[in-house]
């Protein structure tokens, strides 16, 4: 699969709004198809709903991202806001973590 990487591709003020839009509704984060919290994952996450994807900010993010790859917005999946809380802030002994595992829907590794 192709890969970009765009250094500074969100403003501080984007990146502000997309947090205050998430924050509210964070829920553990998963791993795939478990979306309970485990233990190699400890953040919080929230997945854009159609009304905030439609929002300015996640409507000027998919014109930018499908502007910079070429590829057509209706490819795009959902953005999500993810949450790695520090220690200090509640995100337990070393903060948040997202640790190496299988992620697997078959149930082999």
């Amino acid at each position: 699969p192709r890969v970009f990487w765009f250094p500074h591709f969100l403003t501080d003020e984007e990146c502000e709004a997309l947090k205050r839009l998430g924050a509210p509704r964070l829920r553990p984060s998963g791993l795939t198809g478990n979306q309970r919290r485990t233990s190699v994952r400890s953040s919080g996450v929230h997945a854009l709903d159609m009304h905030e994807m439609q929002m300015p900010v996640a409507a000027a993010l998919q014109a930018r991202i499908a502007t910079e790859t070429k590829l057509p917005i209706e490819l795009f999946e959902t953005i999500e806001v993810q949450q790695y809380r520090s220690a200090d802030a509640g995100g337990g002994e070393g903060g948040d973590k997202y640790q190496p595992h299988y992620d697997s829907t078959s149930g082999r590794q």
